[in-house]
């Protein structure tokens, strides 16, 4: 299975660039619970068309990934939105419950779900995982990482399990519009990295290009 992390700070198009994928082949987790960026997009993510759930529990998710690779050829794509939403979840049940096993249960199962995609044995299906980004200062720099909760989440480099793990950048035209793009290599600032030779350092925000450039790149 293909992982594909997009990275970015909020309302920077992770959601947007998603609106380029077949609805028939796509499975969209619904993580953070607020809905698609575009109009008209319960007609095309909805329960009753099969590819469409609200949860940001771990074994629903799991389950969700394992029953899709192993009984649902007809998918070829799975998103979810947003890793953050799942950890933030799993956070917020530690405060009210707090124990030190409970924090590493986070840390392991986030682990867990990145090492499980990468091992599930489908080569035609891609995973997206939409993750929040976080600055921080170096030597007056900012760079910027995946956003992570706790102390042992912190200290796990996720980025390890990424072959691919594109940067959202928004720009701001002469004409007032926005255009949206992918960074696909890092300028020493970010965590920004793909398969040389796959894509441009920067390219359009096309989740759908993505992922047909990628099993190219990943099948041959």
């Amino acid at each position: 299975m293909n992982l594909v992390q997009i990275s970015g700070l909020p309302a920077t198009g992770k959601t947007t660039g998603t609106r380029f994928l077949d609805p028939k082949k796509t499975y969209y987790i619904d993580a953070d619970g607020k809905g698609l960026s575009w109009k008209g997009w319960k007609s095309d993510y909805n329960t009753d068309n099969k590819n469409y759930a609200k949860t940001t529990d771990i074994p629903t998710i799991y389950k969700l990934i394992k029953t899709i690779a192993e009984s649902k050829p007809e998918i070829n794509c799975i998103v979810i939105d947003t890793i953050n939403a799942i950890m933030t979840t799993e956070e917020m049940e530690i405060l009210e419950n707090p124990s030190r096993d409970q924090w590493k249960d986070l840390a392991v199962s986030t682990w867990n779900l990145y090492k499980m995609i990468r091992e599930i044995k489908r080569e035609d299906l891609v995973v997206f995982v939409m993750a929040h980004c976080e600055p921080y200062d170096v030597n007056g720099i900012t760079h910027y990482r995946t956003m992570t909760n706790g102390k042992k989440l912190s200290k796990i480099n996720l980025n390890a399990f990424l072959g691919y793990n594109l940067y959202t950048k928004v720009t701001k035209t002469p004409d007032g519009k926005f255009t949206y793009e992918l960074i696909t290599q890092s300028d020493g600032t970010n965590e920004a990295r793909s398969v040389m030779g796959v894509f441009d350092t920067k390219i359009e925000n096309n989740l759908e290009v993505v992922r047909k450039s990628v099993l190219e790149a990943e099948t041959n």
